[in-house]
């Protein structure tokens, strides 16, 4: 007998048990980047969308806040070999600290600028 049952997707179950996967898999990374760390190893990069990252993040970190995000992207962003985890990370601070700087709510803008990075 099985003990699974399975959601409609676009319920709010379904959203909730999304948002917890991405958690679980954000936690994995976070522990995988300081076992990195720890060991004096080198940043596991892989090629990874930007767009994607940041729309993740954001919307994992602000669930239940009354900050909104919304983005805004001049030009499609294109792929990068990051380390998704550290840039995460990077990204998270930034959040929170838009986030409590913003107690009431508030639209959190993220803009991209196509520029060069030498």
């Amino acid at each position: 007998m099985s003990t699974s049952t399975a959601l409609d997707e676009g319920s709010e179950p379904y959203e909730i048990a999304q948002e917890a996967k991405q958690s679980a898999d954000k936690t994995q990374a976070l522990t995988r980047q300081l076992m990195t760390f720890a060991e004096g190893g080198e940043p596991i990069k892989e090629t990874a969308s930007m767009e994607a990252l940041l729309a993740e993040t954001t919307t994992l970190l602000l669930r239940g806040s009354n900050v909104h995000p919304e983005y805004h992207f001049s030009h499609p962003l294109f792929p990068v070999e990051i380390d998704p985890g550290q840039i995460s990370q990077v990204i998270q601070n930034l959040v929170l600290n838009a986030d409590q700087v913003m107690p009431n709510g508030d639209e959190e803008t993220i803009h991209k600028t196509v520029g060069r990075v030498l």
